[in-house]
């Protein structure tokens, strides 16, 4: 037997309710405000149209009623999931889940965001690895991602790049961090193509672009200073003080041939002293600035200081290394500086003239000579040697 339906209008009632009481099951109608109603076995199953106009776009509706409108309800799903149009905030909007399978979109009030409020959370789950995914939103523009396993992976186009957990973002062997803009990035990452793994950071190689090659270390706060570098031919590290200065800064590169530390000012100060060497024949200088060789000592280009010192008394100073007297008739004292100001120290005293004075040589204070308070020097040409152990003064 056939199903009759019988279509006719109900009168309604005011605030939009449904005129359900004025159709009898099966029966398909509409009211006074152009709601189209059906009505099944059910007195509570209905299809309702009225806020709603199909067109050929979608499904529309008249905005500005004030009033929320549901656009999708899954009442068979646990929770009731509802999308609707939120009309006090023009926006949609999600009340506890709207679900397709494993796959979730719903508002966000969770616990891994204390203290903030409602936001957005897109879950998805991949039945092969048993973890669930969750991407969230929340109401103050923090994004965050989340999984069940415990490491999210990011992937990109097809090839897995690294992933991130609770001991922070991890990138595969030879896949790089990025930084800047075009081809010629920096890059920061684990590279296997070493003889032994390493990390590797490999600098912008432009020279004749806006970067070159610079590896610059300074106070972070310091970011937006710019310490004007020229381009460099090769990488260069630049450690900078802490100060915003275009001049105070220490360079370390290799040019091609040589290994090359530069200045921008000031001098190189070595701390407890340094070792030059292959480790087993090394040039020591010492904290005091003392110098030992193990091998044959060649210097080349030594420059000392040479005085001349005429009819006069003169006390040597540590800038001296030779000293030269003209006495003529009258004896001149040469007085030595106290030992402990000069340890190491070797001066040459020399008597330059035929004239009938002598130079007398004078150790500081009670300080001696091989023993002797004084040592005389009264022949022309005649040059003696004078070296300091720190406390007292020996003839070489």
């Amino acid at each position: 037997m056939a199903t009759t339906i019988l279509i006719r209008r109900g009168d309604g009632s005011a605030g939009g309710v449904s005129p359900v009481s004025d159709l009898a099951n099966g029966e398909l109608g509409w009211d006074s405000f152009n709601h189209i109603i059906w009505c099944g076995s059910d007195a509570d199953a209905e299809f309702y149209a009225g806020e709603y106009i199909p067109t050929t776009s979608g499904v529309s509706f008249v905005h500005n009623s004030d009033v929320d409108i549901n656009l999708l309800s899954l009442p068979n799903i646990t929770g009731t999931p509802l999308l609707f149009w939120d009309e006090s905030e023009s926006s949609f909007n999600f009340n506890t889940v709207v679900t397709d399978g494993y796959h979730i979109i719903k508002q966000l009030a969770h616990a891994s965001f204390p203290g903030v409020g409602a936001g957005f959370e897109i879950s998805g789950f991949d039945t092969q690895s048993g973890i669930s995914v969750h991407l969230s939103i929340d109401n103050i523009g923090r994004i965050k991602l989340r999984t069940s396993g415990g490491a999210c992976f990011f992937i990109a186009g097809s090839t897995s790049v690294g992933w991130f957990d609770s001991n922070g973002i991890s990138y595969y062997d030879n896949k790089y961090m990025l930084m800047g803009n075009g081809a010629d990035r920096e890059r920061l990452g684990h590279n296997t193509t070493q003889t032994h793994n390493s990390l590797f950071l490999g600098l912008d190689d432009d020279a004749a672009g806006s970067a070159a090659r610079t590896l610059i270390i300074a106070d972070h706060d310091d970011v937006g200073f710019n310490y004007a570098h020229t381009v460099q031919l090769t990488p260069t590290i630049f450690i900078h003080s802490a100060a915003q200065s275009t001049t105070q800064w220490i360079s370390l590169a290799h040019d091609g041939t040589n290994g090359v530390f530069e200045l921008g000012t000031g001098m190189f100060q070595f701390i407890g002293g340094m070792e030059i060497g292959d480790g087993t024949n090394d040039t020591k200088i010492s904290a005091a600035g003392n110098i030992s060789f193990a091998g044959t000592a060649k210097i080349t280009g030594l420059k000392v200081n040479v005085s001349t010192k005429t009819n006069t008394n003169y006390t040597l100073t540590a800038t001296d290394d030779i000293v030269k007297f003209s006495t003529g008739s009258v004896d001149r004292t040469a007085t030595l500086p106290a030992a402990s100001t000069v340890d190491g120290k070797i001066y040459h005293i020399k008597k330059i003239d035929n004239g009938s004075g002598k130079i007398i040589v004078d150790a500081n204070g009670s300080e001696t000579i091989d023993g002797e308070l004084t040592v005389d020097i009264a022949v022309e040409d005649e040059s003696i040697m004078f070296a300091c152990d720190g406390t007292t003064w020996s003839i070489h």
